[in-house]
This record gives structure tokens, C-alpha cells and sequence, in this order.
């Protein structure tokens, strides 16, 4: 699905006094022999930078504020090895915001034939077991919520109700769709309480494009934390079991297995509170402003599946 979308900004093309800036910190930028720029990514830009003497390093100019990249050095330093996180090496906001990281080798899980299921799993528990939080929100770099934000049914309905009510969420996803989404989360909303606990970290975008695998099926690398908040399991599993992973039951049983085994819980319905949570991703694309119709054609169609 996502092998489809294209870029909503440009790639950016910085030239070597930039590059020199950003390196200068931890590599003499003289020894900079050339770089390139790297697949994967939607919106920023990430070059693979060759050192001499030394391993490639992997910088990431972010479009927008500088604050993603001073909370990825900040998660990188308190917990980035339990994370399977790149280490961020240095960070800043000049010249523009970016990340310098260490390169890891690695395919996505995707390309690997079977995909590495239980690995994937044990990892994502991990993660949620990590950190864990007072309330769900986003983070700031102290690892702090700066940003409360209600994930449960009620945060759903109310989140629904606002993009509606202003913008162009309803004409997008159309009648039809906008009250069966309306409807389903006022029926179902409330069992996403079935995944109780304290918020823990989640990736929030936890799916094969952001995950690196050694050929043997290890894990080496979980990428691109800058959506990561306090939150709920299900947010993580509803976005790693979209197409092409949901559409495999064996994949989805040998993820679970993988999770419980290393320390992660499941409720009964877990499936299904995945999906739901899902929700709150497909409708925020409804509202951005530089929506690809490809885009809206997946959402539409995922939204349909989720409430059928």
C-alpha cells in the first residue's frame, strides 16, 4: 500500500557548506567523500554521507521545526538500544533541523521471504515496555506529555467530531463513509479500555518501511521515531498490520507470539482494537492539506474495511 505514495515535499539538496555544518561536531568535514540520497521517506530527506576512514553516517533534514530532531537525540540517548533506534550521534536546528546517525544495514521486513513475524513482535514489545507514562499525549525531548491527547473511544469520537465540523474531512471520505465511521467508533469506541495499562511509548508508525532486517531475519534497526507518543499497544499493531501484513493470518499469529514471549500483553480482542485505533491515522490524512488522491483512495478504502 504505502509502496505507492508519493512524496508530499521535495527532496532536499544541500550543498557541502551544509553538510560540513552538520558534521563538524563529530566528523572533520574534510573527510566527507561524497553522499547520496536514500529511498524511503515521504516528507523529509535522508542522505547516507561516506566518511573517510571511517563507517557512512546517515543525516536527516527534517521540513519543519527543529523539535523532532532534538526529541529523536533526546530518545536515542535515554533508551536507543533497548529501541533497536539508530544511535543520533548530534542533533540541531542550523541550518536546517537535522539528525546525524549511525548507518544500519538492513531490508525491510517486506522483501524477506517469510517475513520475520516473531521478531517483529519481541521487538515491538520492547518498545512498549520501555518507557511508561502518567497520560497519553506527545512528548516533548524531556520525555515528558507537553501535549495531552485522550486515545480512548471518547478521544476518538470527539477527534472525529472536530476534523468534521471544519476543513475537508467530510467531503473527502464522503456521506456514506463519515456516518459509518461516526457510527462504528460510537459502537465500538469504548472497548479500546480493553487494552488497559499504564501509556507506554509507541512508534506510531511501525510498519515494514521503517524496520531493517538482517538476512537472517534479526531486526537491526527500527526507523523515523518522529511520531512517537505515550499511548496504547494498539496504535503500534494497527499500523504494522495494514496491507500486506494484515492480510496474512499466519503473520498476525506469529507477531502475537513474538510479543507475549518477550513480555508483552494481549487482550482477547486485540485485532479488532488494533483496527479501531487505526482510526485515528486514517482520519487524520482526511484533513491534511497536501493529500495525494492515492492517499485518499487507501483511506477511504481502509476506513470502509475497519467499519464494513
Amino acid at each position: 500500500m504505502k509502496d505507492s505514495w508519493p512524496r508530499t515535499r521535495p527532496i532536499l539538496s544541500p550543498d557541502r557548506e551544509t553538510l560540513a555544518a552538520t558534521l563538524s561536531p563529530v566528523v572533520d568535514p574534510g573527510r566527507l567523500q561524497g553522499w547520496r540520497v536514500l529511498p524511503g521517506g515521504l516528507s523529509h530527506t535522508t542522505l547516507r554521507l561516506d566518511v573517510e576512514g571511517g563507517a557512512p553516517l546517515v543525516l536527516r533534514l527534517f521540513q519543519g521545526d527543529g523539535e523532532t530532531a532534538l526529541f529523536e537525540q533526546a530518545l536515542s540517548r535515554r533508551c536507543g538500544a533497548m529501541l533497536r533506534m539508530p544511535e543520533v550521534l548530534h542533533a540541531g536546528v542550523e541550518p536546517v533541523p537535522f539528525t546525524l546517525s549511525r548507518f544500519v544495514e538492513g531490508v525491510p521486513p517486506h522483501r524477506l521471504d517469510p517475513p520475520p513475524a516473531r521478531e517483529i513482535g519481541r521487538v515491538l514489545a520492547g518498545i512498549h515496555n520501555a518507557l511508561s507514562f502518567e497520560r497519553s499525549g506527545f512528548l516533548g525531548p524531556d520525555m515528558t506529555v507537553v501535549h495531552p491527547v485522550p486515545l480512548d473511544g471518547a478521544g476518538l469520537l470527539a477527534f472525529l467530531e472536530g476534523i468534521f465540523a471544519d476543513g475537508p474531512a467530510a467531503d473527502r471520505l464522503g456521506p456514506t463513509l463519515t456516518a459509518a465511521l461516526v457510527a462504528c467508533v460510537q459502537r465500538e469506541g469504548s472497548a479500546l479500555a480493553e487494552w488497559c495499562g499504564a501509556p507506554c511509548l509507541v512508534h506510531s508508525d511501525y510498519n515494514p518501511w521503517n524496520l531493517l532486517c538482517t538476512g537472517a531475519g534479526e531486526v537491526s534497526a527500527v526507523l523515523d521515531w518522529e511520531f512517537a507518543h505515550a499511548g496504547t499497544p494498539a496504535t503500534d499493531f494497527g499500523n504494522l498490520l495494514r496491507p500486506p501484513f494484515g492480510d496474512d493470518p499466519a503473520f498476525a499469529e506469529l507477531l502475537a507470539s513474538g510479543y507475549v514471549e518477550a513480555g508483552g500483553w494481549l487482550p482477547e480482542k486485540w485485532r479488532r482494537l488494533a483496527q479501531l485505533a487505526d482510526l485515528f491515522a486514517w482520519a487524520d490524512f482526511l484533513r491534511r492539506p497536501d493529500l495525494p488522491e492515492i492517499v485518499l483512495q487507501d483511506t477511504r478504502t481502509m476506513i470502509a474495511r475497519i467499519t464494513h
